[in-house]
């Protein structure tokens, strides 16, 4: 079965957390601010995205944000948007790393479980610079009923950016492209730091997968993530995010990679998965190379910013490095 992304991708987010959205937690509580901090590059500016050009006449006061990454990214570039929804959940809670970073007003339910906008509520946050992602920019309405409420920015491709792409790219969309190579350098080298222990998995190959008994068995997940410990794609792994293919359990041999990542979503697939022999026979398994991933690490990878990567460090470096001493 194959089905783009963009049909299954929920407002940002890729194919991984959209059928996670129902069930979450309440919303977090937020404080309000009047406008945006941190923004005072040179205005007018032009921006190019996959949308064509788009004219900021003036230092944006008011920046409503659309979506998880450009949330985190925003966050680390230590500019505060007025309003945001991170549209993946009703509470912060799921994704830890943005705890405390942004003081601005959270507002779930501005993009709704299956993606859609509310337009209105949009509408009265009065934003003079709209931030949503590439999805969403891309398919149906959205980018241009947005366009008429503000000047509405996304990206400047279509695929699933890296976080050092995103962050370039808002940078300089905000006047503020010093700051992001800042914010590019001191991550990589925490990337190094944290990393430096694991030089044997050089070269060594991954999988990045999730799976669900609903959907049918196993889909690629972005796993450049895992680059970042040395190690490369094994054939077959599809980081682009270019379409939502289900690999069925019977298959499960082919991910006879080094190191496999695997998002179950839900405990009763882990347990699914745990007990199947099959599973168990991967090398990853067998040589204590397999990464469990739960909801907000699902999230930090697929659609990575600056400060979700510092939390995947520290969430999976320990169990690469029990691996790399055993």
């Amino acid at each position: 079965m194959t089905i783009t992304t963009r049909h299954l991708a929920a407002a940002g987010l890729t194919i991984w957390t959209a059928a996670a959205l129902v069930g979450c937690s309440a919303p977090a509580e937020s404080t309000s601010t009047s406008g945006s901090a941190a923004v005072s590059g040179e205005f007018p500016r032009t921006v190019t995205t996959v949308r064509g050009e788009v004219e900021i006449a003036e230092a944006p006061q008011r920046i409503v944000v659309l979506d998880s990454q450009s949330a985190d990214v925003v966050a680390a570039l230590d500019v505060e948007p007025a309003v945001y929804d991170i549209g993946t959940s009703d509470s912060l809670d799921t994704l830890p790393w943005l705890t405390g970073e942004l003081s601005g007003e959270f507002e779930p339910g501005l993009i709704g479980a299956d993606g859609s906008l509310d337009y209105e509520a949009i509408l009265e946050t009065d934003p003079d610079l709209i931030i949503i992602d590439q999805w969403t920019a891309t398919e149906g309405e959205a980018y241009d009923r947005l366009s008429i409420i503000a000047p509405t920015i996304t990206s400047d491709v279509e695929a699933a950016q890296s976080w050092q792409d995103r962050t370039t790219f808002l940078a300089d969309a905000l006047g503020i492209a010093d700051r992001g190579e800042t914010v590019i350098t001191e991550t990589e080298a925490s990337i190094a730091s944290a990393t430096a222990g694991l030089s044997t998995l050089a070269d060594e190959t991954y999988h990045y997968v999730g799976y669900s008994v609903e959907q049918g068995g196993f889909w690629y997940g972005n796993g450049s993530w895992l680059q970042d410990f040395g190690l490369v794609a094994h054939q077959g792994q599809d980081d682009a995010h270019e379409e939502f293919t289900v690999i069925s359990l019977e298959n499960v041999s082919d991910f006879d990679s080094d190191v496999l990542g695997v998002w179950a979503m839900t405990d009763a697939d882990k347990t699914a998965l745990q007990a199947d022999a099959r599973f168990n026979e991967l090398p990853a398994v067998q040589h204590g190379k397999l990464v469990w991933l739960d909801y907000a690490l699902a999230v930090a990878t697929n659609v990575p910013g600056p400060l979700s990567t510092l939390y995947m460090l520290d969430e999976v470096t320990p169990t690469l490095e029990a691996a790399v001493v055993g």
